[in-house]
């Protein structure tokens, strides 16, 4: 196979790897997976991602027509670094860095793209004050939730219906969830909640997403929940812990069938995933993971994320109640196996990462595995 490779400089390294954590941590959640299950087939085949000239890259996402959304980097003749969003379909690239919102951007991360290729994203400014923002076909909408303080508006998915939700800040820096459905902001806040924000919906217009309540004794407790055409359902793990250095549980992806993947911290304080469907609670754990991510799911049901071993990354399927190791590399010279992304054809995303002898910077592969 020939594989392209990507060189970036220490900066551009250091930059990637930050904002690939802040991606999995906050879009997502952590999950270690199944035991004594047989494990389903894993994706048979892997296309390397063609470069994009003048630009290093990574994925973040992919929609049921094979179209692939990221972020790029590229150092411009002043040694800035340049950071932008791309779309990857039909063997060609587009950048996304929107105009009409102003400019320059200093960071333009892309969230999600939905069945139609519809984007959605936030641009940072040079003060790195965000800015929301809907692509569709060249056209670029600003996001922004009105009444909201300036440049608090966040969004974190949409679905195929165009629905996308998020959350903002009042004036009092409150945090709020709302879906944003043609051209109508609708608050979403669970009863007695202080704070929350809206994580996922699915093609059902179901959300999911996290609220803090504080109880009768002073005490702020974080809850998952479920939305849905008026209803709320809150989300608390049997086994969760409550403290001032916990969470409690948090509601982070929903399939299509309504299972919802989430997270919450245990009796050891640890942050543990589940996935919760129709009232059961599963948690799930990978044996020997010192740390495990989610990064998608799809609407079989079919989970992908990351786990890591002695500091080597290793990527998983999970499906049915069995995890698959998905390696396209060994841990040898490199970091491992990062999983981004699946679409409902169980195509999957993701990249490896190759260390020359002296780590002054790294080759990365961006890479699509289908069955």
């Amino acid at each position: 196979m020939v594989v392209a490779k990507n060189k970036l400089n220490v900066m551009a390294c250091l930059r990637q790897k930050f904002l690939l954590i802040t991606f999995l941590i906050l879009g997502l959640v952590a999950l270690p997976g199944g035991q004594g299950v047989a494990a389903p087939p894993a994706p048979s085949r892997a296309t390397i991602l063609p470069d994009n000239p003048g630009w290093d890259f990574t994925t973040s996402g992919i929609n049921n027509k094979g179209a692939v959304i990221g972020t790029g980097y590229r150092v411009d003749e002043m040694e800035n670094l340049l950071v932008e969003g791309f779309v990857y379909e039909k063997g060609a690239y587009t950048n996304i860095s929107p105009p009409e919102l102003g400019s320059p951007w200093a960071d333009v991360q892309l969230r999600d793209i939905n069945g139609r290729g519809d984007i959605i994203g936030v641009a940072y400014d040079s003060e790195f004050l965000s800015h929301a923002f809907l692509y569709t076909r060249g056209v670029y909408t600003a996001i922004e939730v009105p009444g909201s303080a300036p440049n608090t508006t966040e969004i974190s998915r949409l679905n195929d219906r165009g629905e996308i939700v998020g959350s903002f800040s009042d004036a009092e820096s409150r945090l709020h969830a709302f879906v944003f459905d043609a051209g109508v902001y609708t608050t979403i806040d669970p009863p007695g909640s202080v704070f929350a924000y809206a994580s996922d919906v699915n093609n059902r217009g179901q959300i999911v997403g996290q609220y803090v309540d504080v109880n009768s004794s002073g005490q702020m407790k974080s809850h998952g929940f479920i939305y849905h055409k008026g209803t709320f359902t809150s989300l608390d793990h049997p086994d969760v812990v409550q403290s001032r250095f916990t969470n409690g549980t948090g509601a982070n992806l929903i399939t299509e069938r309504g299972q919802v993947v989430g997270s919450f911290y245990d009796q050891a304080f640890k942050l543990r995933p589940y996935v919760y469907n129709k009232g059961v609670y599963t948690t799930i754990l990978i044996p020997n993971a010192d740390y495990t991510f989610v990064a998608g799911t799809n609407a079989r049901g079919q989970v992908v994320g990351t786990y890591g071993v002695d500091g080597i990354n290793h990527g998983f399927l999970y499906e049915n109640s069995a995890i698959k190791t998905i390696d396209q590399h060994g841990d040898q010279d490199g970091s491992g196996t990062v999983l981004t992304g699946i679409n409902d054809a169980g195509n999957i995303i993701g990249s490896f990462q190759l260390f020359p002898e002296d780590f002054s910077y790294f080759y990365q592969y961006n890479f699509v595995l289908s069955r």
